[in-house]
Order: C-alpha cells, then sequence, then structure tokens
C-alpha cells in the first residue's frame, strides 16, 4: 500500500486513496521509515494535503514541524562551532548538512 501511495504523490493523475481505514495504515509506515516530513512537503506542495483525512494531516504536519525545529537548531549550532574555528583559525570542512 506504501508504495502505492507513493508512486500516486508523483504521478499526478494518480488518485489518492479514499478510505480512512487506508491512512490508518499508512501513516504507520510513512511514521516506521521515518519519511513524513517528505510526505507532507509532496502533498503541500502539490495541493493535496486537503484530499486526505484531518488526522493523517495533522500527524504529518506535526512531524514536519519537529523536524523543522530540530534542523534549525543543529544548522544555528554548526554555524556557532564553524565561527569558533574561524575564530581560533582551525580549518573545517563540514561533509554534511543538516
Amino acid at each position: 500500500m506504501l508504495i502505492n501511495f507513493l508512486q500516486s504523490l508523483y504521478d499526478h493523475n494518480s488518485s489518492l486513496p479514499s478510505e480512512a481505514g487506508d491512512y490508518e495504515q499508512l501513516i504507520d509506515d510513512i511514521e516506521y521509515f521515518s519519511i513524513s516530513p517528505q510526505v507532507y512537503f509532496q502533498l503541500k506542495q502539490q495541493d493535496r494535503l486537503e484530499l486526505t483525512p484531518p488526522f493523517f494531516q495533522n500527524r504529518l504536519k506535526n512531524t514536519f514541524n519537529q523536524v523543522l525545529i530540530q534542523n534549525l537548531f543543529i544548522k544555528n549550532q554548526t554555524e556557532k562551532i564553524l565561527s569558533i574555528f574561524d575564530e581560533l583559525g582551525i580549518p573545517a570542512i563540514p561533509l554534511k548538512g543538516v
């Protein structure tokens, strides 16, 4: 079911599931694979989020916001660390973003 749902996210002609029970199973799978923020972003970008049940929207949005706040914190802390390295003359190259 998850694979079909993900395919429908990238095929605008495909319809999303219509049964609330499908979304209960989907949210469990989405959270298991930790892809809630990506799914939320895709649905929002395509203006299809409102086609899903409210409980599904809320769970995706809550996880999206948690990850956003965490990423902003990590970015801020990384910038502070790199600034201190700069002041001390320690060369550093961040290899991975947030």
